[in-house]
């Protein structure tokens, strides 16, 4: 059995530059019209379906919203902890 290498032509990326440029820069600015378009609309249709609940629902979403930000702030703060102090993790809790 004999092995051969094969050469390939592989095009560089200096072929086509500009074009290559130019479709990325306009993927670049389509992503952050989408990416923007939806942080303006899913807070929106959020508050929209929100006023749509009775009050029982919507005091027990709020409930919920309450808990998890509070879980997520005090994990937060743990790892943000001051490492000059005497008690790292706990300085701004």
């Amino acid at each position: 059995m004999v092995l051969r290498e094969t050469n390939t032509l592989v095009e560089t990326d200096n072929a086509n530059n500009d074009e290559n440029k130019t479709f990325r820069a306009f993927k670049l600015t389509m992503m952050m019209i989408l990416l923007n378009v939806c942080l303006f609309a899913c807070p929106f249709l959020l508050y929209l379906y929100f006023n749509t609940m009775n009050a029982e629902n919507r005091h027990q979403v709020l409930d919920f919203v309450i808990v998890v930000g509070g879980i997520l702030a005090i994990m937060l703060l743990c790892r943000l902890g001051d490492l000059s102090k005497g008690r790292p993790n706990f300085y701004y809790i």
